[in-house]
């Protein structure tokens, strides 16, 4: 029997590694398949490592890369694999103008529509709030900030010191950047803080969930990363395998998801 061999390239150590347990979690939903092998490798969310592992992805001879899982490591490993002739699937790198339809295909719907929708959601639901940004000061974070402020037609003042509860006091703050460094701002403002707080898609992984204030809002993908990248080995599968379906299919000509959308959502109160 022919076995498809995919590659998972992502942060399974360092500062993200919470999304190397979301990548074990979801691979390990086909433990039992026979025809799917799976190479599991580290990039540490680097983009200096991200290039090693796509020659060492190439050079073990991947039928598919799924991955990565930062914008900025996909854009350094995407020439290594289109030069390999390894299609590329990426589940939640959202940086715009990665996709193209032709070897590279993305899951997630993309950055500048994750901005918009936010947005709109301050725009309809928070309309009338202070409005601020908290930033980790990474290129991911500054590409978030720039496309908001012209989706809101407006500079944004940075967010009140963490140490500063009454200034938090009715103003909405949105946060942009990895959420480990989100985490611990969260953190700093403590449970006093009343402010609302709109967070970015890196937040939206179980890790920050667990921790982070009830009454945080989360701008999700239409479906979670891990469930994401588990649909991209079935399309994978589909088309490489069993030659049952197309990328086309699933994909439009620039190599977006054609259902790909985003959702704010809410962290509950936990008990």
């Amino acid at each position: 029997m022919r076995r498809l061999k995919v590659a998972v390239p992502g942060p399974l150590t360092g500062p993200r590694a919470a999304y190397g347990d979301m990548i074990r979690g979801a691979v390990a939903a086909f433990a039992t398949a026979p025809d799917l092998e799976f190479q599991l490798v580290d990039d540490q969310a680097d983009p200096a490592v991200a290039a090693r592992v796509a020659a060492m992805v190439v050079q073990g001879g991947a039928d598919v890369v799924i991955g990565h899982f930062n914008s900025d490591c996909a854009r350094t490993a995407m020439p290594i694999y289109r030069s390999a002739g390894i299609p590329l699937l990426l589940p939640a790198s959202t940086a715009a103008g990665l996709a193209d339809g032709q070897g590279v295909f993305r899951l997630c719907a993309d950055e500048v529509q994750q901005v918009h929708e936010i947005a709109i959601f301050l725009r309809e639901t928070l309309g009338g709030r202070r409005l601020s940004v908290w930033s980790d000061g990474s290129a991911y974070a500054h590409r978030l900030r720039r496309v908001l402020e012209a989706a809101t037609g407006r500079t944004l003042p940075d967010a009140p010191p963490s140490d500063d509860p009454e200034q938090g006091a009715g103003c909405v703050v949105v946060y942009l950047g990895a959420h480990v460094a989100v985490g611990q701002r969260l953190r700093q403002e403590g449970p006093i803080w009343s402010g609302i707080a709109v967070c970015c898609d890196d937040c939206a992984i179980d890790d920050f969930e667990s921790q982070a204030r009830a009454g945080t809002w989360i701008c999700a993908p239409h479906l979670d990363y891990g469930q994401l990248l588990q649909e991209a080995v079935l399309i994978s599968r589909r088309v490489l395998l069993l030659r049952t379906g197309r990328w086309d299919e699933v994909f439009d000509a620039h190599g977006e998801h054609r259902a790909a959308t985003w959702r704010l959502r809410q962290i509950k109160k936990r008990d």
